[in-house]
């Protein structure tokens, strides 16, 4: 994105409860929304201290649940079992974010249950421990999307239907960033509650 927009626009990007490497000081297995809201609304506050449904989700993510391994015997292994299944088309990307999903068998953030006994590779977070949480994850998606007063960008995985993925800005990446630099481009000026937004964070 910093070389499509030639150092222009920043990027923020931050790893939600059991997305990736970062640690909470507190229990990270509490992942209802209004604590992953609030995750991203304090760490925006941290940052800007002074600023101020989707359809039939459900079934796709157990499919996506119950056809992948429980474990890998390697990093490399989980990299090319991504790759393979074609959940990541993009290898290079894949060597990048797919290590900060998975842990040594002997790491703390890797819980261990009766199925992936055996494995020197487990997931950072077995989706299993997850799914109590989902219903609270995707009601009114939709309509809160469609609600938002201002820009809006929906990235899909699949154009036929709505799929499902968390990797989905990784196949093509340079695309996607164009695409988020003219989205920037022909939103840079907005108004919001009568100021006028003139740069990234800045009101």
């Amino acid at each position: 994105m910093s070389e499509v927009m030639r150092d222009n626009v920043g990027v923020l990007a931050f790893d939600a409860r059991r997305h990736g490497k970062t640690t909470s000081s507190q229990s990270d297995e509490d992942l209802p929304i209004n604590v992953l809201f609030a995750d991203f609304c304090a760490l925006l506050q941290t940052i800007y201290p002074d600023a101020a449904e989707a359809p039939n989700l459900m079934k796709r993510c157990l499919t996506i649940l119950n056809s992948r391994p429980e474990g890998f015997d390697s990093v490399e292994e989980a990299i090319e079992w991504h790759i393979n299944t074609g959940l990541n088309h993009n290898p290079t990307s894949a060597r990048v974010s797919i290590p900060s999903i998975v842990a040594p068998a002997d790491s703390a953030l890797t819980p261990n249950t009766r199925a992936n006994i055996g494995f020197k590779y487990k997931w950072r977070t077995p989706l299993r421990s997850t799914a109590p949480y989902w219903d609270s994850w995707f009601p009114s998606l939709s309509p809160l999307f469609l609600g938002l007063s201002s820009a809006r960008l929906l990235v899909l995985a699949v154009m036929a239907g709505l799929g499902v993925g968390h990797l989905v800005h990784e196949n093509d990446p340079t695309k996607l960033a164009e695409i988020l630099a003219e989205i920037w481009r022909c939103n840079e000026r907005i108004v919001v509650r009568g100021n006028v937004i003139k740069a990234v964070g800045e009101v």
